[in-house]
């Protein structure tokens, strides 16, 4: 079974060594350092800089871009931050961390711009320990004493105190679609069918805080939990929505949910499927990817679903504004407003900064402040600064603000100070946490049987805090941003300036090329040095060379017939 729809899975997967064939013309050993990565090429903006060493344009990353953040930056250097949400005093970012596969429940207080508690999560249960953490969430009661931790098979309560930023657990809910003996209900194995484990996501309270809504994104639906504070917390019912349910938010007045959903809507006799935890998914024939997505209108008095408003592709981020609802759409770089009044879309918003860019921007987190709309855009290192002006006035894009690696969420926190934004960046500054040993037995070689430095796990997670600034300091954003993803030259490479081969490189994006195809073999959870690093050739140290010559012949035969990069 083929997982296309981007559900969240269990477990985690991360950087990668990789040897690209480009077939026609070219083959290539991927490297590790920037100043290579145009190596035939007649430009070079990244100079003889190193991936992961601070320069004046920033902290460069093995993507080929710079991080040079607005604001102040609060390091953490134990995990990816995958998630996360404010206290409602604004003085604590309660934060979903992952690292070796493991998750964790992480407060930051932003005051002191320290880690103030750390817990691990490991929740007990058969067949298989639950170590894992969602891609949404953490959620605050509405008076900061509870939090709700999602993992895979179950959902967490923590009593929280905001004096001091520490959480206790309470409480487990199980989700699972079978009793939690059953093998499918295992969360260390990826998601295969709708009766395993449910993948709590997003959550929000009613009004009154009486009641606890849960999308269960492996179970297609909507879970309720009336008394979310009861000793022993358990769902009351359930709702059928669309596929993946990832996010929900609750209308004012109580009586309406709406649910993003991340595979669209159900399936209909004879249209192409792929499966998805075991749930057909309207799927384009040539890549497998979901080709619909919805929101549900949930009526909640009655428990049903009422309709589902078409969006764009992987909705998954919802705000909500008075009935103005805010929908990002991931995988189409897209942004619908829908006016909750008559439950429809009144305009899509463009979310990716360089028109006709292949690569996407995927928006993955919506604030507002203001009159001023700001969109988390992951894969562009920034915030996008819209202004709106009401459901029916074209939102216009003001310039983009600078983060870290991989923004995931962005808040406003007036409580900590007038005009603050709180942002939360996955992968921080890379994979610079403390140093790990590596031992893969005695068979390594050149080198040592240990070794010891920066490896593909060594990650790290930042948050970001800054004013939001005025026009001016927009712009100069803008043009931060422009530089560290080195856009200025999108437009030379459109017009074949640099091709070496004439019309190798097309004369617009999307042009025809003699290279017709891009293989690409992927070599996971090694760094250049484990596997290249006695190569003679590029920045490579033979001592880290676990996988060298002897024990990766082809690779290095590749590298040294085409070329390192």
């Amino acid at each position: 079974m083929l997982e296309f729809v981007s559900r969240r899975s269990k477990v985690r997967r991360r950087g990668r060594v990789a040897v690209a064939a480009a077939i026609a013309s070219c083959v290539v050993v991927i490297g590790a350092t920037a100043a290579a990565a145009f190596g035939g090429f007649g430009f070079n903006p990244f100079g003889t800089q190193q991936v992961g060493l601070t320069s004046a344009n920033g902290v460069l990353l093995p993507t080929n871009q710079w991080i040079s953040p607005l604001g102040t930056r609060i390091l953490d250097k134990q995990e990816r931050l995958v998630s996360s949400t404010l206290s409602p005093n604004g003085t604590y970012v309660a934060a979903l961390g992952w690292n070796e596969f493991s998750g964790y429940l992480t407060i930051i207080d932003l005051k002191t711009q320290t880690i103030v508690d750390h817990t691990g999560l490991a929740t007990p249960g058969a067949p298989a320990t639950d170590y894992s953490v969602a891609a949404d969430g953490p959620l605050f009661s509405r008076d900061g004493t509870t939090l709700w931790v999602p993992q895979s098979t179950f959902l967490l309560r923590f009593s929280f105190d905001p004096t001091n930023g520490t959480a206790t657990q309470t409480a487990a809910i199980p989700l699972c679609g079978s009793p939690l003996t059953e093998p499918q209900c295992n969360p260390n194995t990826g998601p295969s069918n709708a009766d395993g484990a449910e993948l709590p996501s997003g959550m929000a309270y009613s009004p009154d805080g009486s009641k606890l809504y849960v999308a269960l994104n492996g179970a297609n639906k909507l879970a309720v939990i009336d008394n979310p504070a009861a000793t022993t917390p358990s769902v009351s019912s359930t709702i059928p929505v669309g596929n993946a349910p990832r996010q929900v938010v609750i209308s004012p007045d109580g009586t309406t949910a709406y649910v993003s959903n991340e595979g669209g809507r159900p399936a209909t006799p004879g249209e192409f499927t792929n499966l998805s935890d075991g749930t057909p998914i309207v799927s384009n024939k040539s890549t497998g990817g979901a080709i619909t997505g919805t929101v549900s209108v949930v009526n909640l008095a009655k428990g049903t679903e009422t309709q589902e408003i078409p969006v764009g592709l992987q909705p998954t981020a919802l705000h909500q504004e008075g009935t103005t609802l805010f929908v990002a759409n991931s995988n189409d770089d897209s942004l619908s407003v829908i006016d909750e009044r008559h439950n429809l879309v009144t305009q899509t918003v463009n979310t990716n900064p360089i028109p006709g860019q292949k690569a996407g921007s995927y928006a993955n987190a919506i604030s507002m402040v203001g009159d001023k709309v700001l969109v988390s855009i992951g894969r562009d290192n920034a915030i996008a600064v819209y202004r709106y002006r009401g459901l029916y006035e074209p939102m216009t894009l003001q310039g983009l603000l600078p983060t870290d690696w991989y923004p995931v969420q962005v808040q406003p926190d007036p409580q900590l100070a007038a005009g603050d934004v709180v942002v939360t960046n996955d992968k921080g500054i890379g994979a610079q946490g403390p140093p790990s040993t590596i031992n893969k037995g005695p068979y390594t070689a050149p080198g040592a049987e240990n070794v010891t430095d920066h490896n593909t796990y060594d990650d790290t997670g930042s948050v970001t805090v800054f004013p939001l600034p005025d026009q001016g300091g927009i712009q100069q954003g803008t043009q931060t941003v422009y530089t560290d993803n080195d856009w200025e030259q999108i437009k030379p490479i459109n017009e074949g300036d640099y091709d070496t081969v004439p019309k190798v490189i097309p004369a617009h994006l999307g042009d025809p090329s003699p290279i017709k195809h891009i293989v690409v073999i992927i070599k996971e959870n090694r760094t250049y040095d484990q596997v290249l690093g006695d190569l003679g050739e590029g920045n490579g140290d033979p001592a880290d060379a676990q996988f060298g010559a002897p024990i990766t012949p082809n690779a290095h035969a590749l590298a040294y017939r085409f070329g390192v990069l």
